[in-house]
């Protein structure tokens, strides 16, 4: 009986978006790789003391790349983030999915444009004007530039998805006017959340 032993990296990305993209580790600002549509690379050199976590880009003239949020290499399923592509309409933005699959000690990536609904909806079933945005914690290291804040008009819905996904607490903050309300929605929070009072002036 012959035992077979087998090599194989441990982390490996595909790409079956339409375009290229770049691969960099969050804590890092140089490029791990450029992986084609199509293609699959393993993911080499990461660094063992920082977190395992990821950012992706399209390709782009100099001084006009943007990645997108950083992402956990580690953690088995699905995670949304967007990305920004430049066109020769202007800038363009994709939902993107990544799928993290286990398979033997290897773990697969893969990077495709998101076909099924944004992961939140939210709506706004009153007469007040809204904003939104995620809350940072700055134990996670966010940018704060990364969290954007959003408009939520009367009678209307806006879809969404995490600006700093690795967020371990994901809450959102509202506002209406200059009032900040005192308590942030949980997403996980399951059924009708207590009421909020908010003063009409």
């Amino acid at each position: 009986m012959t035992k077979v032993i087998t090599i194989a990296p441990r982390f490996l990305i595909k790409n079956t978006f339409a375009h290229p993209i770049q691969v960099r580790q969050n804590s890092d600002p140089r490029p791990l790789a450029i992986v084609k549509p199509g293609q699959r690379k393993p993911i080499r050199y990461l660094s063992s003391g920082d977190r395992l976590q990821l950012r992706i880009a399209t390709e782009a003239p100099e001084g006009l790349l943007t990645w997108s949020a950083p992402f956990n290499i580690s953690d088995i399923g699905r995670t949304n983030v967007t990305l920004r592509r430049q066109t020769s309409r202007g800038e363009k933005t994709y939902l993107m999915r990544v799928e993290t699959h286990l398979q033997g000690s290897s773990i697969f990536l893969i990077v495709a444009r998101e076909t099924e609904p944004w992961p939140i909806k939210l709506r706004n079933n009153t007469s007040l004007p809204f904003k939104f945005k995620q809350m940072r914690n700055p134990d996670d290291g966010g940018d704060p530039s990364v969290f954007v804040e959003r408009e939520l008009k009367p009678e209307d819905t806006v879809d969404y998805t995490w600006d700093w996904p690795t967020a371990r607490e994901k809450l959102i903050q509202l506002t209406t006017g200059n009032l900040t309300l005192p308590r942030p929605i949980d997403i996980m929070a399951i059924g009708t959340q207590p009421p909020i009072k908010i003063p009409v002036s």
